[in-house]
């Protein structure tokens, strides 16, 4: 849900955006307003250093380039995405940002460019976020690709249950992914092959948003014999029970006020 991915801060930092953070700033004296240093792409290191602005940045941008996906967001950051590919700098935070909105609008070239930089990717975190990246795409043509990429030796052992678990948490491969893991569990099995992993599967099935995939999930997950995971498994279901009422219980309401717009 938007208010997750907004409030929820960027992974491994514990900076949250506010909404003042967004908020256009009034200049004294002339007459007009100006986008908080937060909206843009760069800024002053020493300022970063001191006041957090490069978290601060990388919240706004995040919430403003891939959850409303504000179309020159989305623009600015594929650019920021070519800049980085020709070894131009780029701000640290702000990489898994720029490379899954570039992946986002992808085509077949970009994704085997992502995908050849996931395949030769020394450092491990660049490695793991070009490999994310392509479990984010939503062109059409290519979701086939991403999903059947699950169960390939390209996604390593290690890889598997977050890759899949991206697969799940993107609206556009969401459906194809958990038709292959219901139809070819025992791959999905096979490959996953450790307590651990075997748990990290099944968290992931929380991503599906619906009643209709809870009722899918729960059929599923009584069906298949899953007991190094039980933990996980009630886990899962209570953690999906609760999101699905709740998203019920919440969307009558977000559409309602959408529809009346701001007064």
């Amino acid at each position: 849900m938007v208010l997750d991915e907004w409030w929820g801060g960027y992974p491994g930092s514990s900076t949250a955006a506010s909404p003042m953070s967004i908020a256009p700033r009034f200049t004294p004296g002339s007459g007009r307003c100006s986008p908080a240093p937060e909206r843009t792409w760069d800024g002053s290191r020493a300022l970063e250093k001191t006041t957090g602005a490069g978290l601060r940045r990388a919240a706004v941008q995040r919430a403003l380039a891939l959850v409303a996906r504000d179309p020159a967001a989305v623009e600015s950051a594929v650019e920021q995405y070519q800049r980085y590919l020709h070894k131009h700098a780029v701000d640290p935070n702000l990489l898994d940002i720029v490379v899954a909105a570039a992946a986002r609008v992808a085509d077949e070239k970009r994704f085997e460019e992502i995908k050849a930089r996931a395949a030769s990717e020394i450092d491990p975190a660049a490695k793991r976020r070009f490999l994310h990246a392509l479990a984010a795409v939503e062109n059409p043509r290519l979701i086939g690709r991403a999903v059947e990429l699950a169960l390939d030796d390209f996604v390593q052992m290690q890889d598997f249950s977050s890759y899949v678990g991206t697969l799940l948490a993107n609206r556009a491969t969401r459906e194809a992914a958990w038709s292959l893991v219901q139809t070819r569990w025992d791959a999905v099995r096979k490959k996953g092959d450790s307590p651990m992993i075997l748990r990290r599967l099944i968290e992931a099935l929380g991503a599906l948003p619906d009643r209709s995939h809870l009722a899918q999930v729960e059929k599923f997950l009584a069906e298949h014999e899953l007991t190094p995971a039980r933990q996980a498994v009630a886990q899962t279901l209570e953690r999906l029970r609760m999101d699905v009422a709740l998203r019920e219980r919440l969307m009558p309401q977000i559409a309602d006020w959408l529809r009346k717009g701001p007064r």
